[in-house]
């Protein structure tokens, strides 16, 4: 009796490849209900973020404006080009304008230039002597 070694057998498992169309249906299902659920809130957060800009704008032209008045005793005199308005408005999406000015006060506007920009911030305003802003 002649030890033999045993032979290997190679057992041969078949898988199936790729997924089934119930699994993929699912998966696109999930994907298409997290997008209707997060593309709403995105837009509200860009909608936000410009008008936190537009705000952040105001005040940087009212500081300038005050600026002015420092250094020329009265807020006539400050325009557009003195205050460089222009660049600011190329960073956001308003459209400034100074609506009154005079010797001790001034208001300033800001548009909105988007067409489907959020209500609450489609025109901004800021008061010269109260510092108040309103939307």
């Amino acid at each position: 009796m002649f030890w033999r070694p045993q032979e290997k057998k190679q057992i041969h498992i078949q898988f199936n490849q790729g997924f089934s169309i119930l699994e993929l249906m699912i998966v696109i299902a999930i994907i298409g209900l997290l997008a209707a659920w997060s593309y709403p809130h995105y837009i509200h957060t860009i909608q936000r973020t410009e008008c936190r800009r537009g705000q952040l704008a105001l005040q940087q032209i009212a500081n300038r404006i005050e600026r002015y008045a420092t250094l020329h005793g009265s807020y006539l005199g400050a325009n557009r080009e003195n205050l460089h308005i222009n660049a600011l408005e190329q960073q956001t999406q308003y459209h400034y304008t100074i609506a009154s000015l005079s010797a001790h006060h001034y208001t300033l506007l800001g548009t909105s230039q988007q067409k489907n920009s959020s209500t609450a911030c489609q025109a901004l305003s800021l008061e010269g002597g109260t510092k108040t802003m309103t939307q």
